[in-house]
C-alpha cells in the first residue's frame, strides 16, 4: 500500500518514471519481462518480473517487450482508479 501512495504522489506531480524491458530465449520459446517505476527525484519505489504466457512457437522478442509495458499500464491504472486521479499530464512542459 505504500508503494501505492508513492505512485500516486508521484502522478500527480507529474514526475513519475518508469521502465520495462523484454526478453525471448529463442531457443526455449519462453519470454520474460521487467519494470521499475520511479520517482524523478527520490528514486526507486518498486520494481517486479515475470514469464510472459504464450505458445512457446509464438513468442517472439516484441511480445516479452510488450508484456512488460503492459504490466507498468495496468498498474498505473489500477493507481488511478483507486486514488481516483482523473488527469493526467505526459510530458508537460
Amino acid at each position: 500500500m505504500e508503494d501505492c501512495n508513492e505512485i500516486a504522489e508521484e502522478i500527480a506531480y507529474n514526475s513519475l518514471v518508469t521502465c520495462s524491458n523484454g526478453a525471448h530465449d529463442p531457443e526455449t520459446g519462453a519470454g520474460s519481462h521487467a519494470w521499475v517505476i520511479a520517482s524523478a527525484v527520490r528514486g526507486t519505489i518498486s520494481s517486479g518480473s515475470g514469464p510472459d504466457d504464450g505458445h512457446l512457437d509464438l513468442m517472439f522478442s516484441y511480445l516479452s517487450e510488450l508484456g512488460g509495458i503492459l504490466a507498468l499500464l495496468y498498474i498505473i491504472y489500477r493507481v488511478c482508479l483507486y486514488y481516483k486521479l482523473t488527469r493526467l499530464h505526459i510530458f508537460d512542459v
